[in-house]
């Protein structure tokens, strides 16, 4: 059922009071995943708000991903980031702790937008969510009942948040879209951003390390791979390069080859390869234009891609 207006009619038909059919979270996904195909971004913030609180149904965090996916298929709708707020509101009135990937999908719709006001006002709206992250990174999650390596990797992806917004606010003035006047303010953002992460970076390191000394890391369970993974895709602090420049498929291939390093801890594979003649840049030369390439999870080669998974 791909028409939106056939598939909401149902909705409301089942759920009014002659039905009078009360659906679950499950119904709610399903209902999201059918309006993110058809980019339906309005309609999902609606459900959300209205819909959900009157069914009386607690959300899940996949949920909001869900929601916030919509918006991102939807990005050339100019209400699009409208309707991403809203969804953003509604999650942080039912999650204790934001979801970092849903934040991440909202910053990427508002620099998709190419406005500066827009940008500037979602960095305004996401001021009180980085307070309450960077509480996560210092102090950990609300329920306080992770494991340490859970925590440790919740701490890691609210870091990459982080990156992405200084990514966000060197967008705003490397394309011009903020006065020159105003750059001094975006410097000091910048800078305060930057120094925190520095300072939280070293202390996850070394929390990383009594884990791994401890042997509570790289247990086969993923723990060591996602910490791994998480470090080398945003170290460079540039996660919305995607936005500004076409990456080239020898970028993608070296990024892949860097997961796949720091994942399995393999530096003797990588200079291997180096000694085989076979750099990273070659490989990503010879297979320029590979549709396979081109298709690596991860990396999305236009705006719409991103809130698909």
């Amino acid at each position: 059922m791909r028409v939106p207006k056939t598939a909401s009619a149902y909705w409301s038909l089942l759920t009014s009071e002659a039905y009078n059919l009360r659906p679950d979270i499950q119904n709610f996904n399903s209902q999201l995943r059918l309006l993110q195909k058809n980019r339906a971004s309005g309609q999902a913030a609606r459900l959300l708000k209205e819909d959900l609180v009157a069914a009386g149904v607690e959300p899940m965090v996949i949920t909001f991903r869900i929601a916030m996916g919509v918006c991102a298929r939807d990005w050339k709708n100019q209400h699009a980031l409208e309707h991403a707020t809203d969804i953003l509101s509604a999650m942080e009135t039912t999650i204790s702790d934001p979801d970092v990937e849903t934040l991440k999908k909202y910053l990427s719709l508002a620099v998709t937008t190419n406005s500066g006001p827009k940008v500037v006002a979602a960095l305004d709206r996401l001021d009180s969510i980085v307070y309450n992250l960077r509480s996560r990174i210092l102090y950990g999650p609300a329920d306080g009942r992770l494991t340490p390596q859970k925590e440790l990797q919740a701490k890691t992806e609210a870091q990459a948040f982080f990156r992405q917004l200084v990514g966000a606010i060197d967008t705003l003035m490397d394309r011009g879209l903020v006065p020159r006047e105003d750059y001094s303010h975006w410097h000091a953002r910048r800078s305060q951003l930057s120094k925190f992460v520095g300072r939280s970076t070293q202390s996850t390191e070394r929390s990383e390390e009594r884990l791994l000394e401890g042997g509570k890391l790289g247990d086969g369970k993923g723990g060591l791979q996602r910490v791994g993974r998480a470090r080398v895709m945003f170290e460079s602090g540039r996660e919305l390069k995607g936005f500004r420049e076409k990456s080239s498929s020898g970028s993608r291939r070296a990024r892949a080859v860097g997961v796949r390093a720091a994942g399995a801890g393999s530096e003797k594979w990588v200079e291997g390869r180096r000694k085989e003649g076979r750099t990273i840049g070659e490989a990503g030369d010879r297979r320029k234009g590979s549709r396979q390439e081109s298709e690596m999870e991860g990396f999305a080669d236009s705006p719409a891609d991103f809130g698909m998974y």
